[in-house]
């Protein structure tokens, strides 16, 4: 009966997803947000660490029976851009 349980799964990644596009703190589009058991994990590269916490909230509040498990990583803005370019690239799923 994996029918309506992944039916509900995509529906509650559609709502997370458009809820992270739609909140006024964020506007976030492109971070990638997955279901794996009882967890909702976010990732990716944010802004400002203010920004990090109201992911979590967002996605606390749609899913409260499931854990948050908000891997997004705050861009490093004390790193002019050259040196940005020397690091080593980051690898998204």
């Amino acid at each position: 009966m994996n029918g309506p349980s992944e039916r509900s799964t995509e529906y509650l990644l559609q709502r997370i997803r458009a809820a992270l596009a739609h909140d006024p703190r964020l506007g976030e589009l492109e971070l990638p947000v997955s279901i794996v058991d009882d967890r909702v994990v976010v990732t990716g590269t944010v802004q400002t660490p203010e920004r990090r916490q109201a992911i979590s909230e967002v996605i606390a509040r749609l899913a409260p029976d499931r854990r948050v498990e908000n891997l997004t990583k705050v861009l490093d803005t004390t790193k002019p851009v050259d040196e940005q370019k020397d690091s080593e690239p980051e690898t998204l799923p």
